[in-house]
């Protein structure tokens, strides 16, 4: 039988177990016998009660039949453990979801999850090998499980998974200080003076004029500007201030360095070759530090295979570009000290007018997302929670409402309604992924090259707020919506699952907004 999580594995597996043990505890007891007594004693009390004997008398015996009839069939099939439906941990298995990142996942079982949850000092060593079920909730379960794995399938386009991909990008790092060392040069020395330049002439030249046109405005603003490169007076022209690693001295490049006590090892490069050269060039550098973390190179070249080899190497040194986070250091500064802190007071001097209109944004965009990721993390792991809490609890609701046969399809409708919130999020993430595609056509029409890059200009702010606050109703809307169309036919099992839920819901949003206001407490207290 499938689950829909890791954690519902063991849930699964030990709410049934925990259900058995009460199951034992009611029936060592003897408690289980006692709502067949009461119902006897209430329908022949009903029955005495009545005016006309003989008719009191017949109705006695048919209430009696109806009354204890379907209490035996609750009995049999929701409370009695049958070893025909037992669920043992070699039978339970997860499938999880393909994703165009890893489009053939391997299942996962109790003993080999391929989790942090199978771990002996976790679960490990306490898995319980069979856990009992009454016929009627495995039943239930099975069908659950398959509606919701043939409702995935269905779903066409499948999920690209571009949250995931965005959340390596956003881990991935620049360990090498030689690397960030270079990187730091290369700011200095080659793209500040090229971006000085480019803005004097006022007008583009034809070359630079070409490269913004096919790469956009913003290609301009990284130290990779395919516009600074082609153009033969910017990287070109301009060339490395000191020596460089791995570019060996070149008589008729480097014509000013005095040899009269010997050639030099090392020689200074021109900004093109110091960004462009094979292997050893800062582009090929940068792209294959960040490319070889985690896979998310070769996750990026699965989900863009239309883009050019060129593009995705020119995206992944953007994206290490970012994580050094370069700042300009003249040679002044570096002297006497006194350059660095005219920039600083210009800065200061300059910061209301700079950030003022994007700040509120950014910091709707930041609330939005330190909300969405606990609300979400919260959400997927209270699920198999409240699932493994109705199993424990059913054997004791069922006794205390006198084997209600309206409780048997009560209790089903309950555990699938639950259950079905993995399909629910299934077309959530579908929709999101939708949603990025169309509002980040990136690069060549792709999405994913934009979307993953956290470029700090207020329409992309705007729409992360809006991408985020989409997916958060989506998690949080839809099954509420489904509880709600439930009543719709009478069938309100919506308030305690709902109530569940909201708990949730709450404490995920909570704990965003304590980290949001946290973070703004520091922020302040760092500005006084």
């Amino acid at each position: 039988m499938g689950v829909d999580s890791y954690l519902e594995l063991y849930t699964t597996l030990y709410g049934w177990f925990f259900s058995g043990v009460i199951w034992s505890v009611l029936s060592a007891s003897g408690i289980i016998y006692i709502p067949f007594l009461v119902t006897i004693v209430q329908v022949w009390r009903e029955g005495h009660e009545m005016d006309d004997d003989a008719q009191g008398t017949a109705w006695m015996i048919r209430r009696m039949e109806v009354e204890l009839f379907s209490a035996i069939i609750v009995f049999a099939l929701c409370l009695v453990p049958s070893s025909i439906t037992s669920l043992s941990s070699m039978k339970l298995y997860y499938a999880p979801t393909a994703t165009s990142l890893e489009p053939a996942p391997s299942k996962a079982t109790p003993t080999a999850s391929d989790s942090s949850y199978s771990r002996p000092e976790v679960f490990g060593n306490t898995v319980p090998g069979i856990s009992a079920i009454p016929p009627w909730w495995y039943t239930v379960l099975g069908i659950s499980s398959g509606i919701n794995a043939a409702t995935r399938a269905g779903i066409q386009g499948g999920i690209r998974d571009f949250r995931q991909l965005q959340d390596l990008a956003h881990i991935a790092t620049v360990q090498d200080p030689q690397l960030r060392s270079a990187v730091q040069r290369f700011y200095s020395e080659c793209f500040v003076p090229a971006r000085s330049r480019f803005l004097t002439a006022g007008t583009p030249s034809a070359v630079a004029a070409a490269q913004i046109a096919k790469y956009g405005q913003a290609d301009t603003d990284w130290i990779g500007s395919h516009a600074f490169r082609d153009d033969p007076m910017l990287y070109a022209d301009l060339y490395a201030r000191s020596e460089v690693a791995s570019f060996p001295f070149n008589p008729s490049r480097d014509v000013d360095v005095n040899t009269s006590a010997g050639s030099p090892a090392l020689g200074r490069p021109s900004c093109k070759e110091w960004w462009e050269a094979s292997t050893h060039g800062l582009r090929d550098q940068l792209s294959s530090t960040i490319g070889g973390l985690q896979g998310l190179g070769a996750a990026v070249r699965s989900l863009t295979p239309g883009i050019s080899e060129e593009d995705h190497r020119d995206w992944e040194a953007r994206l290490a570009y970012q994580k050094t986070a370069p700042t300009y250091v003249d040679s002044e500064s570096m002297t006497n000290g006194i350059g660095g802190e005219a920039g600083g007071i210009g800065w200061l001097m300059h910061l209301p007018a700079n950030i003022a209109g994007a700040a509120g944004t950014g910091w709707q965009a930041f609330q939005a997302s330190a909300s969405m990721k606990p609300l979400i993390y919260f959400m997927t792991i209270a699920q198999p929670l409240i699932l493994m809490a109705m199993y424990i609890f059913l054997p004791i609701i069922l006794v205390f409402s006198r084997y209600n046969l309206a409780v048997m399809f009560i209790g089903a409708i309950g555990i699938f309604s639950v259950k079905f919130w993995t399909v629910m999020w299934y077309v959530a993430r579908w929709m999101d992924d939708n949603l990025i595609a169309s509002m980040y056509p990136g690069m060549s029409g792709n999405a994913l090259l934009e979307f993953a890059l956290d470029n700090p200009t207020t329409e992309n702010t705007y729409k992360r707020i809006v991408l985020n606050m989409a997916l958060m109703l989506m998690f949080i809307g839809l099954p509420i919506l489904f509880s709600g169309m439930m009543a719709w036919i009478g069938i309100n099992v919506g308030h305690g699952v709902q109530r569940m839920l909201g708990d949730a819901v709450t404490a995920g949003r909570d704990s965003g907004r304590s980290g949001a206001n946290i973070a703004a407490g520091a922020a302040k207290r760092f500005t006084k």
